[in-house]
């Protein structure tokens, strides 16, 4: 009988301690001036304003993690089905998601939302606040699957035109180009007149009209009077990442971040 119970015994302790060898954290990303920034010959993220904080906070924190680059919806997919622990880092944190996640202290702020179309685009030059431009029919919005875009204004999209950031069917997103290009590629839809705005945080879009002049010559922003709230970059992970672990970044965090 001894023998058997030292053999339990053995047998928890190796699974115990295999687990605790296997444990880390997939750290999820994609491609996203000015946040994350890719060496497209490495196909490896090497800069940007959000991945110098993360990795300063992931390193200094000490805990165990790995990069994987997957698009957005996957991400939050992985996150609320909470599989294995995972999490994202650039997300806005909101009670739908505090019901299924785990969130950081916040470390990054952002500049306000803008509403990004053209110059000469004469459907929205006469209004003045977004409920307006989304009461029009005839005024179509380019949005990416799987963002948020603040309490307030998501909100807005979804009483004015359905928005569901994962239900891309046709009974909601109703009038709304849904996409899961890159920013970059969405500006250039509008180029393209494949829709007649976007939304983006200001820093974002000033950042890619330095870099593409095409954008800066056609491209404008409006300001959003709707959106109150100050926009605020978290870890957002799933509830397989061990409360220690946020904690941990916590700590860290508070030493980094930047929310001026």
């Amino acid at each position: 009988m001894f023998k058997i119970y030292l053999y339990i015994f053995s047998f928890l302790l190796f699974s115990l301690n295999s687990f605790a060898q296997s444990y880390k954290i997939t750290i999820y990303y994609e491609e996203r001036p000015p946040y994350f920034i890719l060496d497209s010959s490495k196909q490896k993220i090497v800069d940007g304003i959000a991945f110098k904080k993360v990795n300063k906070i992931l390193t200094d924190s000490k805990v165990k993690y790995e990069y994987e680059q997957i698009p957005i919806i996957r991400s939050l997919q992985n996150i609320k089905d909470n599989k294995i622990p995972c999490c994202v880092t650039y997300t806005y944190k909101n009670k739908m998601r505090e019901e299924y996640a785990r969130f950081t202290l916040p470390y990054l702020k952002d500049k306000r939302l803008v509403i990004i179309t053209k110059k000469n685009n004469e459907k929205l030059k006469g209004a003045n606040n977004l409920i307006e431009i989304l009461s029009d029919n005839n005024i179509t919005p380019i949005l990416k699957v799987g963002y948020t875009y603040g309490t307030s204004v998501t909100g807005i999209l979804q009483k004015y035109r359905g928005y569901s950031i994962f239900n891309l069917n046709d009974q909601k997103n109703k009038n709304i180009v849904m996409t899961s290009q890159i920013q970059e590629d969405i500006l250039k839809k509008l180029l393209e007149n494949e829709g007649d705005f976007t939304l983006m945080p200001l820093n974002e879009f000033q950042y890619y009209i330095q870099t593409n002049p095409n954008f800066s010559d056609i491209l404008t922003y409006k300001t959003i009077p709707e959106s109150t709230e100050e926009i605020y970059r978290h870890f957002m992970c799933s509830k397989k990442v061990k409360i220690i672990d946020i904690s941990k970044m916590n700590e860290v965090i508070k030493k980094v971040r930047s929310l001026n």
